[in-house]
């Protein structure tokens, strides 16, 4: 992947993480709201004994991960990440997976037939200095 992709991503991870995974609020105090980006790894999932790290992490009140949110570049979305997607829900039993504006049949397709499930697929782009996501 380019540098450039890497800096879409990383973008969209952050701006994803605070308009959407906003934690602590008033209503989950207890809940946390963890970015891992290509620079940083701030939270992992323990998978087999080891850490694997979804672009977001929503931690409870035990600091066990109960929400992973994966975003995806129009390049990366494949059967390697659809393989992710399904760790990731195993793991933490809520997966979201953004993906660029365009891309969400792509998405569908890798999930169709499989024997797992994604909480929800999400469309992103960005608008000025903004993200806008939308719910598939």
């Amino acid at each position: 992947m380019s540098t450039m992709g890497f800096d879409l991503h990383d973008r969209a991870v952050q701006a994803i993480a605070k308009q959407r995974f906003s934690y602590p609020d008033k209503e989950k105090p207890d809940w946390k709201t963890w970015v891992n980006t290509k620079e940083e790894k701030t939270m992992g999932v323990k998978a087999n004994g080891n850490p694997v790290y979804p672009d977001i992490v929503v931690t409870d009140k035990e600091n066990k991960a109960i929400i992973a949110g994966e975003i995806e570049t129009e390049d990366t979305i494949d059967e390697d990440e659809a393989k992710q997607w399904h760790q990731y829900s195993d793991l933490c039993g809520t997966c979201y997976v953004y993906v660029p504006v365009g891309c969400e049949n792509r998405t569908k397709e890798l999930i169709q037939g499989e024997k797992f499930s994604i909480s929800g697929i999400r469309t992103y782009r960005f608008d000025a200095s903004k993200v806008i996501v939308t719910n598939v």
